[in-house]
């Protein structure tokens, strides 16, 4: 099998878990050029609070680490049956989100404070207790740089003169609760927030990242109108 830009993320994976495969390197490849920025922002979201200015160093340790999972894990994903070729996308992300939060709690919750606590409690209350630490990370609220403040400023003067529907409205409500923009200048949100919107509207996270994206649209061309 030759690695093409049109291969499916599912032909990528069967070609790294073939330890015989000949273009496993590339395959390799071509699969962390499509997924290397989406998983580093995933470990940012997660290691941002916790570290602040180191949190850019934390958050690509973390993607290595889930890179290197994904050389050893790829045997052991299953690939969904008479899937649409246009899902199989979200399928990945998913996979990849738990990889990056299963080695986070590992890693930054377990070895370096939780620890000592969390051996003495069954399962179900150590699982419990890890859900409720990635909550309660994810719903801090986030301290924005000069540069984040201004463009809050300027989204939220822009938005009184913007139309929107209620599903853009209640998205844009959602981001800026609990969004920020990440050092490539990416609006991002927490995943539980992110599937909050996705099982409110029964939409794709692809859906709800483009609806912010439009609203961005319409907002930057409301505050040109202003200058």
């Amino acid at each position: 099998m030759v690695v093409k830009k049109t291969s499916t993320d599912y032909a990528l994976l069967e070609m790294l878990s073939d330890e015989h495969e000949p273009f496993a390197r590339e395959a390799f490849i071509e699969f962390h050029d499509r997924y290397s920025s989406f998983i580093y922002n995933t470990c940012y979201s997660f290691v941002l609070d916790r570290y602040g200015h180191d949190a850019k160093s934390h958050a690509s340790d973390l993607s290595q680490m889930v890179f290197k999972k994904i050389l050893k894990g790829s045997r052991t994903f299953k690939p969904k049956k008479n899937i649409d070729p246009k899902e199989i996308v979200f399928h990945v992300r998913g996979w990849l989100l738990r990889i990056a939060k299963n080695i986070f709690i590992d890693e930054y919750i377990k070895k370096q404070e939780r620890r000592p606590e969390l051996v003495r409690i069954g399962v179900e209350d150590q699982d419990k207790r890890e859900y409720d630490f990635i909550k309660k990370e994810e719903n801090k609220e986030r301290h924005l740089s000069p540069e984040n403040k201004i463009k809050y400023e300027l989204i939220l003067k822009a938005k009184t003169n913007i139309k929107m529907s209620d599903k853009e409205n209640t998205v844009l409500k959602v981001y800026l609760e609990s969004g920020w923009f990440d050092d490539r200048g990416n609006w991002n949100l927490p995943s539980s927030r992110m599937e909050e919107l996705m099982e409110k509207y029964n939409l794709a996270r692809n859906s709800i990242i483009q609806c912010k994206n439009r609203l961005i649209a319409k907002i930057k061309t409301e505050v040109k109108k202003s200058l």
